[in-house]
C-alpha cells in the first residue's frame, strides 16, 4: 500500500506519452480488433473489383478506386478521432501545468488533480494496463477508462492492483 500520495507536475510532454500509451490500448481493446476486422475486410473486399478492372480494362479502374480509397480514409478517420479524443480527455482531466497525485489504498484509487478528487473502488475496475507512461483503467460495466501517469503508480502497486483487479 502506498502510504502517501506520489505527485507528479503534468507538462505537455507527459501529456503527449500518456496519449500514446491510451491510445494503442483503446486501439487494441476487442471492440477495436473487430473494427479494424471490418474495416480491413471492407478494404479487400474493394480492392478486388479495382485490381479485376485494373488488369483487365485500365481505363474503366478510375471509377473503382473510389470505394479503396473511402475504406482507407475510413481507418485513417477511426485512428484520428481515438488520437483526438484521448488527447481531449487527458487534458481536461489533467491541465497542462497542474499536479496529479494517487494514492493506492488498501480497497481504492484516490486520484487528485485540478479537476479534483476522485476514488475509484479496486470491484469498480475491470481490467488494467500498464504502459511505460500511462496506467490505463477500464472500468466495470461500461466502455469508459482512464489513464493515470505511470510515475505515481509504483511498481509494488501495480503488482498489488493486478492481483486486486484480477
Amino acid at each position: 500500500m502506498t502510504d502517501a500520495p506520489r505527485f507528479v507536475q503534468v507538462d505537455r510532454d507527459l501529456l503527449t506519452r500518456m496519449s500514446r500509451d491510451a491510445t494503442i490500448f483503446l486501439l487494441t481493446r476487442p471492440l477495436s480488433i473487430v473494427v479494424w476486422v471490418l474495416l480491413g475486410v471492407g478494404l479487400l473486399w474493394s480492392l478486388v473489383p479495382f485490381v479485376t478492372a485494373l488488369s483487365a480494362a485500365p481505363s474503366q479502374a478510375g471509377r473503382l478506386v473510389v470505394m479503396p480509397a473511402l475504406f482507407a480514409g475510413l481507418v485513417v478517420l477511426y485512428v484520428l478521432f481515438t488520437v483526438v479524443s484521448v488527447r481531449r480527455s487527458l487534458t481536461t482531466t489533467m491541465p497542462e501545468g497542474t499536479s496529479v497525485s494517487v494514492r493506492v489504498g488498501e480497497t481504492e484509487l484516490r486520484v487528485e488533480s485540478a479537476r479534483g478528487t476522485s476514488r475509484i473502488a479496486f470491484s469498480g475496475l475491470r481490467s488494467m494496463k500498464a504502459g511505460r507512461d500511462a496506467v490505463m483503467f477500464q472500468l466495470r460495466d461500461t466502455s469508459a477508462m482512464t489513464a493515470l501517469p505511470r510515475a505515481v503508480v509504483s511498481d509494488a502497486d501495480i503488482e498489488r492492483l493486478r492481483t486486486k483487479i484480477g
